[in-house]
């Protein structure tokens, strides 16, 4: 057989995709119309969720303009955690200062309160020299109860060490779970004053509404010497703490 007379099969040449407006012309009227419909209720789901986000849902996050929380009261305890729908603050409890003690414009550390964050604490002092007790102080905190503890109590037991004592975690019941708190008391000596320093405290944890967050409040005494506070007033001033808490729910 002659080569000449051989017919090589031609190359596959895939088909043209027709355009969308070839596609639609194809379509019959019956499912030209459905396929309307189908993308207006689509188009309304995706209005009606973008309304709702922005202009009706409340996620509870606090607006900020020029620095600033819009609104923000004196006794609001505002948090800062991440994924607010305006900001990343919330307004999570009211605190109120009560009778015989005054605010401190300092932390709990005796440092300025100053920068960017919006997140605040109450540093709380009581009017009675007499009281063996220097501060209450109150912050929201953006983890859990039991993971705090698990975190916190640890780090004061190595912290506390053989030159004071720390007791173990105690509970009680609170509307949201337990809350749950320990007192401990040591002494460290500064080497440069050639002085010892005492320090004694009891840091109490209260649960929230929300999963991850917990509010602090804890009572510290700095004696100059090692005649420090019994269990009774730390617990009396915590308690009092615990009750100038007013927590915010949605």
């Amino acid at each position: 057989m002659s080569k000449k007379n051989i017919k090589r099969p031609q190359k596959y040449v895939k088909p043209k995709d027709p355009t969308f407006k070839e596609w639609w012309t194809l379509q019959s009227e019956k499912t030209q119309k459905a396929i309307k419909i189908a993308a207006i209720a689509v188009a309304a789901v995706i209005l009606l969720s973008v309304i709702w986000y922005y202009g009706i849902y409340d996620d509870g996050s606090l607006k900020v303009r020029s620095g600033a929380i819009v609104g923000a009261e004196d006794s609001w305890l505002i948090l800062e955690k991440d994924g607010g729908k305006n900001s990343d603050y919330y307004h999570v409890a009211n605190v109120t200062v009560p009778e015989g003690y005054t605010r401190n414009a300092e932390s709990a550390a005796g440092v300025q309160i100053t920068g960017t964050s919006l997140d605040n604490d109450f540093t709380l002092n009581p009017v009675d020299e007499e009281l063996k007790v220097d501060n209450l102080y109150i912050r929201a905190i953006n983890k859990s109860v039991s993971a705090m503890m698990e975190s916190v109590h640890p780090t004061f037991v190595t912290m506390v060490g053989e030159d004071g004592t720390i007791t173990e975690p105690a509970s009680f019941d609170t509307e949201y779970g337990q809350a749950q708190y320990f007192s401990y008391a040591y002494s460290a000596e500064n080497t440069e004053e050639q002085t010892t320093q005492y320090f004694q405290s009891r840091v109490c944890y209260i649960p929230t509404a929300e999963k991850d967050v917990c509010i602090l409040v804890s009572v510290s005494y700095f004696p100059e010497t090692e005649d420090y506070a019994d269990e009774a007033t730390l617990e009396e001033v915590m308690n009092l703490g615990i009750s100038c808490v007013e927590l915010v729910t949605k």
